[in-house]
């Protein structure tokens, strides 16, 4: 089959100015019916004609173009295709941005149908016109350029930033803001873009200070201050100053340098200048009658120290208090206001001053006192009665001075006093005495100095004090005491002076409360006390223990202790006499037997009880105990004992049952010297010197050698004295019998008077 060519024919397009709606005929042809075309032309076919129609749009609308009018002929698709020009290279693609466009509508080609394609139909996208919204147009005085604020909104919503030019800074209207896109857009017309503004002045406020003033005599007025938009501040004036004290004044603050940029809101203000305060100093506010008005003086200065002329009222005459002065100024002035222009005042009536004398009296049974004078204003005597006497003794009475005031006109000074009266004095010396143990004292006593009234007395006794301590209980303890006051008392009428006096309590024992021989307690029995001379010795040390008041006599010798001598083996018998505190005596008997001598028993030696009533003074011991170092030797119940090692032993001899003696002290050494140790003078007062002799009796040598060691020991076996120099002294030792050893070896010494 032939192809045909459809040719369209051109009609013109309908364009409008704007939004005009363009058309164009489109031919189509049937191949089969109509045969075939040359390409030129539709041949003998008769086309099918429809307008394809496309209106103008906006930015922002899609094109849309449709046919109308007739048929298609070939029931095919129609296909839109868009160029920037008439004979350009069309596109699928729908344009979108403004601009000036051709479309033409193109029918697929099948081998039964054509179509003429060679027409386009022109169409316009316009620009999307924007109007432009503008903010505030009347805008204040910043300090800085301002322009009202521009915003515009494109298709679907989107911002378009602008930009404004036009802005000013000063204060002004008439100025003209011209918005713009800030960046060039074809898509779009702005319409509004342009408006007229004013800027208008920036309102302050003005800071006012010290609006209340004192008046100092110099134009015053309040100062003001103000700050512009940028913190700067501003030069401003105030006029309005006045000098006179007054309210209401007006002071207005304007700017020194004119300024259209801002307004003041408060440019006025309303002050006040007060009074200048002066002060009264007032005079003297107490006066005293004296006939004539009375008021108290004023001065005042003002603001340049000058005195303020002043008028004082209020003048009084007659005797008053709560009177009120007022100080005025003379002439009027209302700069100057008085801050205390009242005061009180007095008018006293004249003093009448009271003299007092004696106001110190001493108890005498009778009334007193003080004695009172005055004199008036012409020295003239006043009458004047005293009351308020007082008769015993006390501290702080007042006495009254009395005036007839009416008759004097006057004030009354002093018109009291205190007044004492002072207690008498009593010396009282108590009677010192001496009493046996036992007995009661008189305790009696004597007024030495001053005097009771005939109604007054004594009451109270004396008492009895030892050691600060007042005895209560009788009868009162050995010794000499103080007799005190006690509850002696006169009433407090009396201040008594009080000598002590002693009671001396005498003792009245003549008891013999211990006895000693040769320092061991000595036995009584059958009215008399016995003992044993130690080892024989020609000489005893007798010690009496009575009371501490007491003095003991050993055969009329008034020594204790005492040495006495033992002139006879056997029995030896002496009177010990003890004589009381108070002159009592009694007598009691002591007999100390000496039996023949015996020595110090070396190692191994044996002691032997003398058993012998022939040459032991008589005694028959009917019982023996042996001691070591004071503990009892079991067994060892015989007259003699064999020492076994070195210790101090003694044997208690029995008499009787209720009779038991203490024989002397033995002490056994522990070695055997070749020689004989020697100690000389012996009985000795103090010095001793020790040496040692052969076996033959020749001396052999002194203990004088730096290594020396002498110990000194009693007959009890304590150490009591110990010397590294030979000779020594014992002088400081109680008379008696001592043991020196030395270098293993013992001596016997005795200490005497």
């Amino acid at each position: 089959m032939k192809k045909i060519h459809l040719k369209l024919s051109f009609i013109a397009l309908l364009l409008t100015a704007t939004m005009t709606t363009h058309a164009q005929n489109v031919h189509y042809v049937r191949q089969s019916a109509y045969g075939s075309g040359n390409g030129d032309s539709w041949g003998n076919a008769s086309p099918s004609i429809v307008t394809l129609v496309i209106a103008d749009i906006i930015y922002g609308e899609t094109p849309t173009p449709t046919l109308s009018g007739g048929s298609n002929p070939c029931n095919a698709d129609t296909v839109y295709l868009y160029a920037t020009a008439a004979d350009g290279q069309y596109s699928s693609v729908t344009p979108v941005n403004a601009g000036v466009y051709w479309v033409k509508g193109v029918v697929l080609e099948t081998a039964d149908c054509l179509a003429d394609t060679t027409l386009a139909v022109q169409f316009v996208i316009a620009p999307a016109p924007v109007s432009v919204v503008w903010g505030n147009t009347s805008l204040t005085y910043n300090g800085d350029p301002q322009a009202p604020t521009a915003t515009a909104t494109g298709v679907n919503g989107v911002n378009l930033p602008l930009s404004v030019t036009g802005a000013h800074t000063n204060v002004g209207s008439g100025y003209t803001a011209t918005a713009s896109l800030e960046t060039p857009d074809n898509n779009y017309t702005l319409s509004g873009e342009t408006t007229s503004f004013r800027i208008n002045p920036a309102t302050i406020g003005i800071r006012w200070d010290n609006t209340s003033f004192t008046y100092n005599g110099m134009p015053q007025v309040p100062t003001a201050t103000a700050t512009g938009v940028n913190g700067e501040d501003l030069p401003l004036k105030v006029t309005g100053a006045q000098i006179n004290a007054g309210a209401g004044y007006t002071a207005m603050a304007m700017f020194a340098v004119p300024n259209n940029n801002y307004i003041i809101s408060d440019a006025t203000i309303a002050f006040v200048i007060l009074p200048a305060t002066v002060t009264i100093q007032w005079g003297d506010t107490s006066f005293i009658y004296n006939g004539f008005p009375q008021a108290p003086t004023a001065t005042a200065t003002d603001i340049y120290d000058e005195d303020l002329p002043l008028i004082v009222t209020g003048a009084q005459t007659n005797v008053g208090t709560g009177y009120m002065a007022t100080a005025i100024l003379s002439v009027p002035d209302n700069n100057y206001t008085i801050s205390n222009p009242t005061i009180l005042f007095n008018i006293a009536a004249t003093a009448i001053t009271i003299q007092w004398d004696n106001t110190v009296f001493t108890y005498d049974g009778f009334p007193h006192a003080p004695t009172a004078t005055a004199t008036d204003l012409d020295g003239q005597d006043v009458p004047v009665m005293v009351t308020g006497e007082q008769m015993n003794a006390g501290t702080g009475y007042t006495a009254t001075a009395i005036i007839d005031i009416s008759e004097y006109n006057c004030l009354i000074i002093n018109p009291t006093i205190t007044f004492d009266i002072m207690p008498a004095t009593l010396e009282i010396t108590a009677v010192s005495e001496s009493i046996s143990y036992g007995r009661l004292p008189l305790l009696a006593y004597t007024i030495t100095s001053g005097e009771l009234m005939l109604r007054d007395a004594l009451s109270g006794t004396l008492a009895v004090e030892s050691q600060l301590k007042i005895l209560l209980q009788w009868p009162y303890p050995i010794g000499v005491h103080t007799i005190v006051q006690g509850t002696l008392d006169a009433g407090s009428n009396y201040n008594i002076v009080f000598h002590e006096g002693t009671l001396t309590v005498l003792s009245i024992s003549t008891a013999l409360l211990d006895l000693f021989v040769n320092n061991v307690p000595v036995t009584f029995y059958e009215s008399m006390y016995h003992a044993i001379a130690e080892n024989g010795e020609s000489q005893a040390l007798i010690q009496v223990v009575t009371d501490p008041n007491s003095t003991a006599a050993i055969n009329g010798i008034t020594q204790n202790p005492l040495t006495v001598d033992l002139p006879k083996y056997g029995e030896n018998y002496f009177i010990i006499t003890v004589t009381a505190q108070n002159g009592n005596s009694q007598d009691y008997l002591l007999v100390i037997l000496r039996y023949y001598e015996n020595v110090i028993y070396e190692f191994h030696d044996v002691p032997t009880i003398n058993c012998n009533m022939q040459t032991n003074g008589g005694y028959d011991f009917t019982g023996f105990q042996w001691y070591r170092d004071g503990e009892t030797i079991v067994g060892a119940n015989f007259p003699y004992y064999q020492i076994k090692d070195t210790a101090t032993y003694h044997c208690v001899l029995t008499l009787d049952e209720d009779v038991h003696w203490r024989s002397i002290n033995i002490h056994s050494l522990a070695t055997r010297s070749s020689g004989k140790l020697t100690a000389y003078p012996n009985p000795t007062r103090g010095n001793v010197t020790i040496q040692q002799v052969t076996s033959a009796g020749i001396p052999a040598r002194s203990e004088s050698s730096d290594k020396v060691i002498i110990q000194v020991f009693d007959l009890n076996g304590d150490m009591v004295l110990r010397s590294t120099t030979n000779p020594f002294d014992i002088s400081v030792l109680p008379n008696g019998m001592y043991l020196i050893k030395v270098n293993g070896e013992t001596v016997k010494v005795i200490k005497t008077k």
